[in-house]
C-alpha cells in the first residue's frame, strides 16, 4: 500500500485512516461541548446565499366571525441574514503523523471542535450585546426606543439602569405592556437574564434567593421577601465585553429571540497527503468549514439596559 512516501514501510501511518480518526474526534469534541445560543436562537435551514424574512412581523388575532371570512394577511418586511462562509483548520505535520503522535495532536483536535462550535455562541452574543446599534426586520436597532408597527404606538425595549430589584421589575413590566400592531397585549414574559460575568453573582442573587436584606429603621439590616425569586434563569458570559449591560429575553415562544441560520454545516475539507501543500511543505491541512450566520427576530422578545 503507497505509504507517506509513496510505499508503505514498517511503523508508518496511513494518513487517511488517521485523518478520518481525527475527523470523529473533532465532531465528538462539537457535538458534546455545551453552548448558550441554543437557549437563544432558533434554527432555520438555508438553501441559498441570503435569505429574506418578510414573516417576520405580527400575525393575525382572533376574532369574532361576522358573516364573511376576512383574511389578514402578514405585515411584510425586508429583513434578510445573508450566509458567510467560515473555517476552521491547524496545519499537522507528515512527520508528526508518522511517529504517530496521535495523544498530542487528538488533545488539539478536541480544542478545534469545541472553537468551531463555540462560534455560533459568538455570532449570537456579538448581536445582543450590540444590539442598540444593529438593525432589525423594523428597521430599527433591535434594542430602541421608538419600535412602531400599526396600531401599537411608540414602544421602547431599552434602558439605562444598573441591575437591580427595581430596574426588572420595570424591565418586565415593559415586557408584559407590549402590544402588537392591533393594540393588543403581546403577553411577553422574559424568563431568561443574560449578563457579564462582573454581574453575575448579583444577577443569582436577584433571582434566587428567597429573602433579602434591606436597610431598615435605626440603620439595622432587616430580612424582605424577593418577589424576583424563580422569575428568571440568569446566563453569566464573557462573551459580553461591558460589565454594566444587562439584558432579558422571552425564550418559551415558538420563535426565540433570534435567528441562527445553517446553509452548510461545519464538515471536513482536509488538504491530504496528494495535495501540493502537503508535498511542497510536508503538512497536512486538517480544516472544517461551513456557511451560516446569525440575525436578529423579533425585538419585542428582549429588552436591553446598558448603563454609563
Amino acid at each position: 500500500m503507497p505509504g507517506i512516501y509513496g510505499y508503505k514501510t514498517p511503523g508508518t501511518v496511513d494518513v487517511d485512516i488517521y485523518l478520518n480518526g481525527l475527523n470523529t474526534l473533532f465532531m465528538k469534541s462539537f457535538l458534546e461541548v455545551k453552548t448558550d445560543w441554543e437557549r437563544l436562537a432558533s434554527k432555520v435551514e438555508s438553501n441559498n446565499e441570503s435569505e429574506k424574512y418578510p414573516w417576520l412581523g405580527d400575525v393575525p388575532g382572533v376574532r369574532e366571525k361576522k358573516g364573511e371570512i376576512v383574511p389578514r394577511g402578514l405585515m411584510k418586511y425586508d429583513y434578510a441574514i445573508s450566509n458567510k462562509e467560515w473555517e476552521v483548520s491547524m496545519e499537522i505535520a507528515l512527520a508528526d503523523i508518522r511517529r504517530d503522535k496521535y495523544g498530542q495532536i487528538s488533545m488539539r483536535v478536541g480544542e478545534l471542535g469545541m472553537r468551531g462550535k463555540e462560534h455560533i455562541d459568538e455570532l449570537v452574543f456579538d448581536l445582543i450585546e450590540n444590539g442598540n446599534s444593529k438593525l432589525c426586520y423594523d428597521g430599527q436597532y433591535f434594542f430602541d426606543s421608538d419600535h412602531s408597527e400599526g396600531a401599537s404606538g411608540t414602544q421602547s425595549n431599552i434602558g439605562t439602569e444598573e441591575l437591580g430589584l427595581t430596574s426588572l421589575s420595570n424591565a418586565r413590566v415593559k415586557g408584559m405592556r407590549m402590544k402588537d400592531n392591533q393594540g393588543k397585549p403581546r403577553r411577553v414574559i422574559f424568563d431568561l437574564l443574560v449578563c457579564p460575568p462582573e454581574l453575575e453573582d448579583d444577577a443569582l442573587t436577584y433571582v434566587k434567593a428567597s429573602t433579602l436584606l434591606i436597610s431598615g429603621v435605626a440603620e439595622r439590616l432587616v430580612p424582605n421577601f424577593n418577589i424576583h425569586q424563580g422569575r428568571f434563569d440568569v446566563l453569566a458570559s464573557p462573551l459580553l465585553a461591558g460589565t454594566k449591560c444587562w439584558m432579558l429575553f422571552c425564550t418559551k415562544r415558538p420563535i426565540k429571540p433570534f435567528i441562527y441560520q445553517e446553509e452548510v454545516p461545519l464538515h471536513p475539507n482536509h488538504l491530504t497527503e496528494a495535495s501540493d501543500h502537503a508535498k511542497k511543505t510536508g503538512n497536512v491541512i486538517f480544516q472544517f468549514e461551513g456557511s451560516y450566520n446569525a440575525g436578529y427576530s423579533f425585538w419585542w422578545l428582549g429588552y436591553g439596559s446598558f448603563p454609563t
